[in-house]
């Protein structure tokens, strides 16, 4: 089903939730951590370590023992459909997201019986060539490159990252009613909570806060659990967000502009009560840059990790096939794990 999928969608968001199917199906559940660890445990801490960092998929016929002759043409199939997302590789988008979950879907514990299948792919002559276009790619794939990246330069100066700061202990919260009560909104707990009461029964229930001359406020959020106050339901907040009866979570607004001195959050619900549980400003102090250097913009950030995962699984699956035929200190390149693939013993069988 998954090879015919991907034979016949067009949109690439299909191919990737298609190709983000197969991976999630074969990868491992997490190990969850023993509460007790003897030495034998620590001794390996450091392989488990290693291993959860270049965690493979587990192989889709692993799990097949008992299947008999009705597992006979499963591989064929599992090879079929490998042998698509090796062609489909090259055409997809360089260093996209899509390029690098078909990378990901090699990522697989193979069996001895797969490795033919795996020079016959030519799944290392596509890595290679991924890896040599990231490099410097051909003529005509140069100029693209060279556009592209000047484009990315342009995105990069507009790439814009802030850094907002909690303001909540250093502004002056009042409510519209039970003013005792304000320590609840600001203690970081959702346990407590502030309660309107009989001053503003039948009336709108309101946040007032006053910001202090220096401070800029950007967003204001509050916490409503209304799972928790049945009786005590929010049904609106701001006048803008209408909420479930069963709401638990932050609603944030974004204030527009930072001199926001004096800002009011109106509440409603259909009892004469409500409660909210926490409040939450964020903004900054006048003089203070909110702004973070050094940050790279999402597309430039996507291609480096499609050419990290690629070298990844093209050193994993090279380690699986050939052992020990490639040894040494340094490690080695693609075109040497290439050469070593042509002069296998496997590899001169698909030599005619």
């Amino acid at each position: 089903a998954f090879n015919w999928l991907l034979c016949n969608v067009i949109q690439t968001t299909s191919l990737h939730d298609i190709l983000w199917h197969f991976v999630a199906s074969l990868t491992p559940a997490p190990l969850e951590p023993e509460e007790e660890e003897d030495e034998e445990n620590k001794a390996n801490k450091e392989n488990a370590e290693q291993e959860k960092d270049t965690r493979v998929c587990e192989h889709p016929l692993s799990d097949i023992v008992i299947a008999g002759e009705a597992a006979h043409p499963l591989p064929d199939t599992f090879h079929r459909l490998l042998q698509t997302i090796s062609d489909l590789m090259m055409s997809l988008p360089g260093g996209s997201s899509l390029q690098q979950m078909a990378l990901r879907c090699w990522s697989l514990k193979f069996k001895q019986s797969d490795h033919q299948f795996l020079h016959q792919s030519n799944v290392f002559h596509h890595i290679n060539n991924i890896l040599s276009k990231s490099d410097d790619g051909d003529s005509e794939e140069s100029f693209n490159i060279s556009v592209q990246s000047g484009f990315e330069a342009i995105n990069q100066e507009l790439c814009l990252v802030t850094a907002l700061k909690d303001m909540t202990s250093i502004v002056d919260i009042k409510t519209s009613s039970r003013p005792a009560m304000i320590g609840s909104l600001t203690d970081g707990s959702t346990e407590t909570f502030w309660e309107s009461g009989d001053e503003d029964k039948n009336k709108t229930k309101s946040i007032t806060i006053n910001c202090v001359k220096g401070i800029n406020a950007r967003y204001v959020s509050v916490h409503v659990d209304n799972s928790r106050d049945l009786g005590t339901v929010t049904v609106s907040v701001y006048s803008k967000a209408d909420l479930d009866s069963r709401h638990i979570g932050w609603i944030t607004s974004e204030l527009p502009g930072g001199d926001n001195h004096i800002i009011k959050i109106e509440l409603k619900g259909p009892e004469n009560t409500l409660r909210v549980r926490q409040v939450k400003v964020l903004g900054w102090k006048d003089g203070e840059s909110i702004k973070i250097a050094g940050q790279i913009s999402a597309s430039v950030s996507q291609q480096r990790n499609c050419e990290s995962e690629t070298l990844r699984v093209f050193r994993l699956i090279t380690s699986q096939v050939f052992g020990k035929l490639i040894s040494g200190d340094a490690e080695p390149t693609p075109e040497q794990e290439e050469k070593a693939l042509l002069s296998s013993p496997e590899g001169e069988e698909k030599v005619y």
